[in-house]
């Protein structure tokens, strides 16, 4: 089947974007094989991360509780303060010995959907990433 420029711009335009920033080089690569429905971009840091949003919200984050340069925590209160942003999904992943307040600011203040913990389970994060951009697991 043979597919026109206009056609597939449509395709990568239906699929849900998912912004993977910090973590291991190669977890958004893999991320995007696994959720073969979604548009998947890797962020080095939080700058990038931001630059990337403000092409357009992703309909889901994926952040890494170690982000640098600004932290997980300054990027979704930008996010937050933003309304087109105000409703992207995110999932952090973070240390198992991670504060106990700042995991609750994460959730309660910061509106974090899903914790994971290192060392990550890429499948577990696989499942949380399709149920929160609604794609089969």
């Amino acid at each position: 089947m043979d597919v026109t420029p206009q056609a597939a711009t449509a395709l990568v335009a239906l699929a849900p974007l998912v912004l993977v920033g910090g973590g291991h080089a190669d977890l958004a690569a893999w991320l995007g094989g696994r959720l073969g429905g979604a548009t998947v971009r890797a962020a080095a840091n939080g700058r990038e991360v931001l630059e990337q949003m403000a092409d357009g919200p992703p309909a889901l984050l994926v952040l890494d509780g170690a982000l640098g340069g600004p932290g997980v925590e300054e990027v979704l209160r930008r996010a937050r303060d933003d309304t087109a942003l105000a409703t992207v999904g995110v999932v952090c992943c973070v240390e198992p010995d991670a504060d106990r307040d700042r995991l609750r600011a994460l959730v309660e203040d910061l509106g974090v959907q899903r914790l994971l913990f290192h060392p990550l389970d890429r499948e577990e994060l696989a499942r949380a990433a399709a149920a929160l951009v609604g794609l089969p697991a």
